[in-house]
This record gives structure tokens, C-alpha cells and sequence, in this order.
């Protein structure tokens, strides 16, 4: 992972695509996603006690929470409907639903039967051709 990147999961269920980030410490307001064609974006900015007026004054023995800007943009398997998604948090974690789009969606082809005449193809028909 690259500093400043967001760890994510990512699974395919039947007709859609679940994404979990880990964005401990970020708030809902915090949180930016965006989906432009096949890319997700996800970033987050995380704050940090040091932020504070009055932690100029702390005296400091570790700091070694990560906090800032994070983000991370990532491939699509397959369209989905930005429309209908939904995020959550729980326990430091986004989890984002995003329905697959009508277009990935798996297509039925109904085999019918085929008219009478036509299942009579080879019928009356016999193997040999012409002599000459």
C-alpha cells in the first residue's frame, strides 16, 4: 500500500459489487466517493488531535497515527448504478454497496420450440448424391 492509500476489500455478490474501506477515525462528513465510468474514488481526510490549538502545548511521546488526506481510485469489474448505491460506517470501516447497471446484469435467452415444419429438416432426405 502506498502512504496515504486506503485499504479496501472489494467482492462481487449476485447483482452487486460490495466495497470495504478502512477509514478509521474519518467521519461521514469527511468522506468523499465518486464513481466516473468504470473508476471508484474513495478519499477521506482524517483529523488529528495535534490539529488542535492546544496541542502546540502537549508534550508529546508518540505520534504515530496516521492522519491527512488519504484516497484511493481503483478499477470497476463491471458497470454499476452509481444512483442506487449506499455507503455506512461501522467500526472504522465504509462499507459501500453499488447495485450492478441493467448492462452487467446476466440476460435469460428463453429457448422456444421450433415450428413443426422445420423440425422435420432431414425428412424424406437420403444420404447419396448424384452419379456421374
Amino acid at each position: 500500500m502506498a502512504a496515504g492509500s486506503i485499504p479496501i476489500d472489494m467482492f462481487e455478490r449476485q447483482d452487486e459489487l460490495m466495497v470495504m474501506a478502512a477509514v478509521p477515525g474519518a467521519k461521514p462528513e469527511d468522506v468523499d466517493i465518486s464513481v466516473t465510468g468504470d473508476t471508484l474514488t474513495i478519499r477521506a481526510t482524517i483529523h488529528s488531535e495535534a490539529e488542535k490549538e492546544e496541542a502546540a502545548r502537549w508534550n508529546w511521546y508518540f505520534r504515530e497515527l496516521d492522519y491527512g488526506q488519504f484516497s484511493r481510485t481503483i478499477s470497476l469489474p463491471f458497470p454499476v448504478s452509481a444512483d442506487k448505491a449506499d455507503a455506512r460506517f461501522e467500526n472504522g470501516l465504509l462499507y459501500l454497496r453499488l447495485p450492478k447497471a441493467a448492462e452487467a446484469m446476466p440476460k435469460r435467452i428463453r429457448v422456444q420450440s421450433a415450428p413443426a415444419q422445420s423440425q422435420q429438416v432431414g425428412v424424406g432426405h437420403q444420404g447419396g448424391g448424384s452419379k456421374g
